[in-house]
């Protein structure tokens, strides 16, 4: 397997002094245009950001995608910030060398492969395309910067390098995520002074591990998510493979618990603890957002998203939450219907008085 996708990054015209992992030839990383099926050549770009430290599996920093808006950002009015997520990041590396999931998560490929299919981008296309990208082009019409973390670690974003040192590298979920919203905000003419936060599947959790950390967030977009995971823990054989999965992202939490059914209770209060649920009913999270899901979604069953979507209809300001029940065999269809994204944030900027 090859270090990552080298078609997109060898054709970039790169950036100046920055040089990128020891096993590549030197080379720069700079502005290129972004386009897909909805967003139009020549008005936005984007640029690849090395994370410098957070170092996935395959040895390669992991990489922060940057959009942007093709018009100068203005001097006294730097644009807002959007952290766009993605998902499938859940995956360990068993005893065998094999994956659970027969793919493996775990590079810096896979991760850059989630976030171009993520954003659309045209490099991303092909014949399992699936039409992804509506949310990018919402923010950007909107005059968002977009930031978008590539997840090597397969860690559902909760990662925070405190992982069993036997397995080889550290997972750093939870600190890529905040660390690209530093990195954005340290950029000429963008500002995390608002902030929104867009998850799509299994990047909806990032959400919760941002409010843990205490990032202020003005907005959150939360589609399809597995949030509510004690299911799993209620068929343990059945679903063996998943719960290893997250005795290995929770090792540290749940280190000298020996007996079985006692580190499966303890693995439940944390995955309730982490929760969407959790962060509305104990931590009165009540940033404007927007929770859908689909009671037909094909990919994660209703167990995991309609808990949130009931304690968010019964907890919140009526004004302030939107809860969508897509009803489709789809999954996080919103990231494929423009029209469906635009209408969603044009009310979430709407509450927060952002609307162009």
């Amino acid at each position: 397997m090859t270090p990552m996708r080298t078609p997109l990054l060898l054709l970039l015209p790169l950036l100046a002094g920055c040089v990128v992992d020891q096993k590549w030839e030197e080379f720069e990383l700079s502005r290129a245009p972004f386009a897909n099926e909805w967003v139009e050549r020549g008005t936005a770009n984007f640029e690849v950001l090395l994370a410098q430290g957070y170092i996935c599996p395959d040895g390669l920093d992991a990489r922060v995608y940057l959009v942007e808006p093709a018009t100068p950002a203005s001097a006294t009015e730097p644009r807002p910030l959007a952290l766009l997520l993605h998902g499938r990041n859940f995956d360990r590396v068993e005893l065998s060398g094999l994956h659970p999931f027969d793919e493996d998560r775990l590079s810096t490929e896979w991760a850059t492969n989630q976030v171009e299919s993520l954003l659309g981008m045209e490099s991303a296309l092909g014949a399992s395309a699936r039409g992804e990208g509506a949310w990018v082009a919402a923010l950007l019409e909107q005059g968002f910067a977009v930031a978008v973390p590539a997840n090597c670690w397969g860690d559902l974003w909760h990662g925070r390098g405190d992982n069993d040192y036997e397995e080889r590298f550290f997972r750093f979920g939870a600190y890529l995520a905040s660390e690209a919203i530093q990195m954005a905000s340290r950029r000429p003419g963008i500002s995390a002074e608002t902030l929104l936060v867009v998850g799509m599947g299994e990047g909806g959790r990032g959400l919760m591990e941002l409010i843990t950390d205490g990032v202020q967030i003005d907005g959150a977009v939360v589609d399809s998510t597995p949030d509510w995971l004690s299911p799993w823990l209620a068929q343990s054989a059945v679903n063996h493979a998943e719960i290893d999965v997250l005795f290995a992202i929770y090792y540290a939490e749940l280190q000298g618990i020996v007996e079985p059914a006692a580190k499966l209770n303890a693995l439940r209060a944390l995955l309730e603890r982490d929760s969407l649920v959790n962060a509305v009913l104990e931590r009165g999270f009540r940033t404007p957002i927007l929770y859908a899901y689909s009671s037909l979604d094909q990919n994660v069953d209703l167990a995991f998203t309609q808990p949130a979507a009931d304690a968010i209809q019964v907890n919140y300001p009526p004004l302030d939450s939107r809860v969508l029940d897509w009803v489709v065999a789809d999954h996080a269809p919103s990231n494929r219907d423009p029209a469906q994204a635009r209408t969603q944030l044009e009310w979430l900027l709407g509450r927060l008085g952002l609307l162009q």
